[in-house]
């Protein structure tokens, strides 16, 4: 256990199976991929390879760079305070930790692949895709409620919050670009 400020906390990273998240990055993610679906158009009709091309570049290109402007950043901090190149297990750091960013996009394009799979209409496919990134962010809001020993009630409260702020951010992104 670690103390910032004079106060003991804990690690806020959630186990899921062999892979640690840092909700931080899950919540970066998942805020840029819900903004990233809002300005595409992705077509009208069925999913096709191209849509589904499309949708994951979509998705997965905003991530990795962001990814990447984490991991350089990062990097730079590190040779700087510790005054020397990185070594391998630096790097191994960097990377394990900044890969955290694209995790939450492995489910919604595993869904657009099913979805190209069974010719599923674009638009229904998207909009299925944000509602789920809805729910991860309700369930973010609902696991910090929890993780803060809050009653259910405040739980739940804290999931709608964290959910309404990823509506925040659909509307604002419609009213900027359509």
């Amino acid at each position: 256990m670690s103390e910032q400020l004079g106060t003991p906390h804990e690690d806020p990273r959630l186990r899921v199976g062999p892979i640690w998240v840092d909700p931080r990055s899950a919540i970066y993610a998942t805020i840029i991929m819900i903004t990233a679906l809002t300005v595409f158009r992705g077509g009208e009709g069925e999913m096709t390879w191209d849509t589904f091309r499309q949708v994951t570049a979509v998705l997965v290109a905003p991530l990795f760079a962001l990814a990447m402007a984490h991991a350089f950043s990062e990097a730079l901090d590190l040779q700087i305070r510790f005054h020397r190149r990185l070594n391998r297990h630096d790097r191994r750091h960097v990377f394990i930790v900044n890969m955290q960013y694209l995790y939450p996009c492995i489910g919604p394009v595993g869904f657009a692949l099913v979805a190209t799979l069974f010719g599923w209409d674009a638009d229904f496919t998207t909009w299925v895709i944000l509602i789920a990134l809805f729910i991860s962010l309700f369930g973010w809001g609902f696991y910090a409620g929890r993780r803060a020993r809050l009653p259910v009630g405040r739980q739940l409260i804290f999931g709608c919050g964290y959910a309404l702020l990823g509506l925040l951010v659909l509307v604002v992104e419609l009213f900027l670009t359509h």
